[in-house]
């Protein structure tokens, strides 16, 4: 009564209505400004590219509910991502704004650049935990493909069998099986996260800055080598000698003919003036000169993963929203209530049916999801993230996954529940 009574007397003076009006404001304005500080610039000029496209890249002006209904999201979400202070998953955001513009227009590109360059952030950030093994990384682009085991399997030419084997870490694939494995995948070849998967496969860790200026430069080679995913007999063909000699430089202090110099900084696609390039040179001259400081700052520009890179990569950025709704995830005691909570948030409030239909999955898989009657399998769930703005990089999703593999791992050794171990196993695919 006595709050009722204040709030009365409150609105009831002018003055004090208008100072309790404007301290509110500021509050507001003080929680957006926060919100903007958690996310990056480049996802800030994500936002502002959007807006871009919806209102001048096409003839007409594209209104923000039809826009923001392409992405599953509300009118209040979409404004809040176009000024800066929220994060929507990337690729969902290109995919839709190049359905409403030219492909080839400016701002579509940069987008499209943009998404890349945070893909590869965020795939990066996950491989780099101590706990991805090489099974658990090739089951992660399996589902980045949205691929069961018997498809991807396929796609790469190997058995269903194998590709078990890889996924349990019951051995790892060899060389030509790898990069088959990331030839199917989203992942480029030629980029710091397939580095970074190559070495995980021989169990190793990237080099270091120390570590460059103190090897030798057969250590050297075997690393870029190793980072660009070739053989030494493939390396033997490009520096016109054969493989074993290409192991003996590697293992000891041979060093390749002067004029093989020239080869290999052409094979690694550097130009003689950059930094990796002159650090090869020097080491090419067993000079006893220690290599600049300089030189090194001009290494972590390349395309060469090196440990410093990951040292500056950062964990996901989540917005308050995305940080209250891993709490309360957290707080539910199964899956099918996370899904279930999940998509009676207000930004958004899909019924089963469309969202069911936006990701072509039958409504009675997501109804058994939902309900419990089924551990749902992990492309399911990847799909359902997906359905609901999550990539399979954002913490949410992957709080799914690893959700979804306790539940099954416990099906696994309680007779009766759900699954037999049989069944949970052929669910995972």
């Amino acid at each position: 009564g006595r709050h009722l009574e204040s709030q009365t007397q409150l609105h009831s003076r002018p003055r004090e209505r208008e100072v309790f009006a404007a301290g509110r404001m500021i509050a507001v304005r003080e929680r957006q400004m926060n919100r903007a500080k958690l996310i990056p610039e480049m996802r800030r000029n994500a936002g502002r590219l959007v807006r871009k496209v919806r209102t001048t890249a096409t003839k007409d002006e594209i209104p923000s509910q039809e826009f923001g209904e392409s992405m599953n999201v509300n009118t209040d979400t979409l404004q809040a991502f176009e000024r800066g202070r929220r994060t929507l998953d990337l690729h969902m955001v290109y995919l839709v704004a190049k359905d409403y513009s030219d492909p080839d227009a400016v701002e579509i590109r940069e987008l499209r650049e943009l998404r890349n360059h945070v893909e590869e952030e965020q795939i990066m950030s996950i491989l780099n935990n101590s706990e991805m093994t090489i099974g658990k990384t090739i089951k992660l682009l399996r589902l980045s493909e949205l691929a069961s085991i018997t498809e991807f399997a396929k796609k790469t030419g190997i058995s269903t069998a194998r590709q078990m084997d890889y996924e349990f870490d019951r051995k790892p694939p060899i060389h030509t099986i790898l990069e088959k494995i990331i030839d199917t995948s989203k992942i480029d070849p030629e980029t710091m996260p397939a580095q970074l998967i190559r070495l995980k496969r021989t169990s190793d860790e990237p080099m270091t800055l120390t570590e460059l200026q103190e090897c030798t430069l057969g250590q050297l080679v075997k690393y870029l080598r190793v980072l660009k995913g070739t053989t030494r007999q493939e390396l033997g063909k490009k520096l016109y000698c054969s493989g074993k000699t290409i192991e003996s430089m590697e293992n000891t202090q041979l060093s390749p003919p002067a004029g093989r110099i020239d080869n290999l900084i052409s094979w690694l696609q550097l130009t003689p003036e950059s930094a990796l390039a002159k650090v090869i040179s020097l080491k090419a001259q067993k000079s006893e000169d220690p290599i600049p400081e300089e030189m090194f700052e001009g290494v972590l520009t390349q395309q060469y993963l090196f440990k410093e890179h990951l040292q500056h990569l950062g964990d996901y950025p989540l917005t308050i929203e995305d940080t209250e709704l891993m709490e309360k995830l957290q707080n539910e005691a199964s899956l099918g209530k996370m899904v279930k909570y999940m998509m009676t948030q207000k930004e958004h409030g899909i019924l089963q049916g469309t969202l069911a239909r936006k990701i072509k999955m039958p409504k009675v898989v997501l109804w058994d999801t939902i309900t419990e009657k089924s551990i749902p399998k992990d492309t399911t769930i990847v799909r359902i993230a997906m359905g609901l703005g999550y990539s399979i990089t954002h913490p949410v999703t992957q709080f799914l996954l690893r959700r979804a593999e306790q539940d099954r791992a416990y099906a696994t050794y309680t007779p009766n529940l759900l699954f037999s171990a049989d069944e949970a196993i052929e669910e995972v695919m």
